[in-house]
């Protein structure tokens, strides 16, 4: 059963839709018909009833990098190479994960894109991530 849904900043004929324990992303035609439909295979089922996904946010400049949070971890897909292996997995060392969100640099020149991490303990953590491949 859907949950939320979340459209893509960078490009919006797609959107992720997001259930308790599932996640598909549809690409959406200019007439608001689905072309085609991706499940991202979270592996949720392997724990159980204990984990659901608490977020979903497309990474910002980037066409197909999505996020996904359960309480205990982060997995950041590139959809574009790969459904099933996460790019990143951020896990917190204390505290439950209750939020997170994205920063994204002004300009190439200013770094790289980081992902802020609210957990349970009153703790903010901060992780660089290298979302595209720059040029030499």
């Amino acid at each position: 059963m859907p949950v939320s849904a979340h459209f893509n900043q960078d490009c919006d004929n797609f959107v992720a839709i997001a259930g308790q324990t599932n996640l598909v992303v549809l690409t959406i035609d200019k007439e608001g018909k689905v072309k085609s439909e991706l499940q991202v295979n979270l592996m949720l089922e392997a724990y159980g009833d204990q984990l659901n996904i608490v977020g979903v946010n497309w990474v910002p400049g980037s066409q197909t990098s999505l996020a996904v949070a359960t309480h205990t971890f982060i997995r950041i897909y590139d959809l574009a190479k790969d459904n099933f292996s996460p790019r990143f997995n951020v896990s917190t060392f204390q505290g439950r994960i209750l939020d997170f969100a994205f920063c994204k640099p002004v300009s190439e020149d200013d770094g790289e894109t980081q992902i802020l991490v609210a957990t349970s303990n009153k703790q903010i953590y901060t992780q660089s991530l290298l979302i595209y491949d720059k040029p030499d």
